[in-house]
């Protein structure tokens, strides 16, 4: 494909297909067609979430909404980048607002639980844990 679209710009033309494709108006606002396309894309494949340039200093973070579910990034002293569920795991409140920022551990606002993001739990600290 790349050779012929390169042999169409040599000789000045546009590679022209065979028919004409139309896309049906309804694909582009159907409920139904929606959450299908939700389930099969968004829920199942990688999706990239965020840049390295959001987060370059040790203990950044980012807290966003992916998909319907709480993700919490966090890039750890040793400069690894992990991926969380931003909920407590004991009544599911959030640990991070969404946005940017920086902290060396999360807390939860109903029940002080501490979380630290780099995984080395110390007691009372709790691990962030994927569900």
């Amino acid at each position: 494909m790349a050779r012929l679209v390169v042999e169409h710009h040599h000789i000045g033309q546009m590679p022209l297909a065979d028919s004409i494709t139309t896309v049906p108006a309804r694909n582009y606002y159907d409920p139904q067609r929606w959450l299908q396309e939700f389930d099969l894309i968004f829920r199942r494949l990688p999706l990239v979430v965020a840049l390295t340039a959001e987060m370059r200093d040790a203990h950044a973070y980012k807290a966003l909404d992916v998909a319907g579910m709480p993700v919490l990034l966090t890039r750890g002293a040793d400069g690894s980048v992990r991926a969380f569920v931003n909920m407590c795991s004991h009544r599911g409140s959030i640990l991070a607002e969404e946005g940017l920022g920086t902290a060396r551990r999360f807390t939860c606002p109903y029940h002080v639980w501490t979380y630290n993001p780099q995984r080395r739990a110390r007691r009372p600290v709790q691990e962030l844990r994927f569900r």
